[in-house]
């Protein structure tokens, strides 16, 4: 309900602490920000699992320093934009997400220094990529790897910020761009490495 809500873990800095510290659903979304929480709404040092994280339209809380982990679903997703309404624009930092559905979808705040990797997004038919899709802020500081699309864009699939500073390695697509695919910002001073697509553009 739009209040300036600290939920943290104990121990944000220390991973055994956080790894040990859960939340988790086998229904809905593990957490939910859905009545503008905006930036001063911060949700810190928790290992999220089963459902991941959903930011409604109008929401732009802080997400940092959790581990986001085997989702059966994105581990971050915003609501996309409709009836007029702004988009989710979550402050997502120094996480770790990995292993879940897709790593994060339809968040437009900026997404600095989180390690994204091992996300698998396998559903044939739908456009998404493994690693960050359709986040239009910055994307800067992240190491995003190994993240794998059944369709395109395996790190990075239609993000249209600055994409800066990040090392981008392993990640794999079967249409196009194993690495980027339909990113028309800014890219630069970033590290793209062993990244491969089955049909064109492993970088």
């Amino acid at each position: 309900n739009n209040k300036a809500i600290t939920l943290t873990g104990t121990d944000p800095n220390d991973p055994n602490v956080v790894g040990s510290t859960i939340i988790t659903s086998s229904s809905g979304y593990s957490v939910n920000f859905d009545a503008n929480e905006v930036s001063d709404s911060l949700l810190r040092g928790f290992t999220i699992t089963g459902r991941g994280i959903y930011c409604y339209t109008d929401t732009s809380p802080t997400i940092s320093k959790n581990i986001i982990r085997d989702c059966t679903t994105w581990g971050i997703y915003g609501e996309i934009n409709t009836f007029g309404m702004a988009p989710a624009e979550p402050i997502i930092s120094q996480n770790t997400i990995s292993g879940n559905r897709g790593g994060i979808i339809y968040c437009d705040g900026p997404i600095v220094g989180n390690v994204i990797s091992q996300n698998v997004f396998n559903t044939s038919g739908v456009v998404s990529g493994g690693g960050i899709s359709f986040c239009n802020n910055i994307i800067s500081d992240n190491i995003i790897s190994y993240n794998y699309s059944v369709f395109r864009g395996g790190a990075c699939y239609d993000c249209q910020g600055e994409i800066s500073n990040n090392i981008i390695i392993g990640n794999a697509s079967v249409i196009a761009g194993g690495g980027l695919s339909t990113c028309n910002g800014v890219i630069y001073n970033n590290i793209f490495a062993g990244n491969k697509c089955d049909n064109s553009g492993g970088g």
